[in-house]
């Protein structure tokens, strides 16, 4: 009969203070086991048991992704989880994916249902929406003045499978940004310090899902 329960972590062997029942409630992720003793005084040692304590990550919405119609392009649901289910199923190869094949001529809304090895679940957004012919928009303003609207200079890939470069510079031709990854772009900022209003000049570069290399380039106001 068991006396006496006491629980260790075993990464350091370190006693847990009131945890003397037989049964033990984990409140951390770590790894457990336990010295068990009789009446006698004689006592054994449990295997050691790995706890994941976890809790779901709220959800977000991704940006809105751009494809050309009835040309397959890859979506990409986030990696915070051990499996992804997509829906509806409409319009993907495979809807368990996390990084499922999308192709239609109609606009999509999908849900992503991201669950951990635990159970949690986070539920995810992303909008598809179709265009007749592969482009890059570049806005000709924006105001990154602190009220999260148009806070940044980026390029909108539409048909877009890869950015080749982004760049940003000044009326003397400095430049100011460059980005080889999609969705980043300039805060207005040079080394930290917040640029005037002024006008610049934009050149990007991408690789489109029809396999052609797109250029465009053309000045956008950084209004303060």
């Amino acid at each position: 009969m068991v006396k006496q329960c006491i629980a260790l972590t075993a990464a350091t062997d370190v006693f847990i203070k009131g945890a003397h029942q037989t049964r033990f409630r984990a409140t951390k992720s770590g790894t457990y086991h336990a010295v068990l003793f009789d009446n006698f005084g004689c006592s054994v040692v449990t295997e050691k048991q790995n706890v994941v304590i976890d809790s779901p990550k709220p959800g977000v919405t991704y940006p809105v992704e751009y494809a050309v119609i009835d040309i397959p392009v890859f979506l990409e649901a986030r990696q915070i989880g051990s499996t992804a289910l997509w829906s509806p199923a409409t319009f993907l190869d495979n809807p368990a994916s996390f990084t499922p094949s999308f192709k239609s001529s109609s606009d999509q809304l999908y849900t992503v249902e991201i669950r951990t090895i635990s159970g949690c679940v986070t539920v995810d957004t992303q909008l598809v929406k179709i265009v007749s012919h592969v482009d890059i928009f570049v806005p000709t303003a924006f105001t990154p003045n602190g009220d999260g609207l148009n806070e940044v200079l980026r390029p909108t890939l539409m048909g877009i499978k890869e950015l080749k470069y982004f760049r940003v510079y000044n009326r003397w031709g400095q430049v100011l940004f460059e980005t080889k990854t999609e969705r980043a772009g300039w805060d207005g900022t040079q080394n930290g310090t917040r640029m005037p209003t002024q006008v610049v000049v934009w050149i990007t570069e991408g690789i489109g899902v029809d396999g052609r290399t797109y250029v465009k380039k053309g000045t956008s106001t950084l209004v303060r």
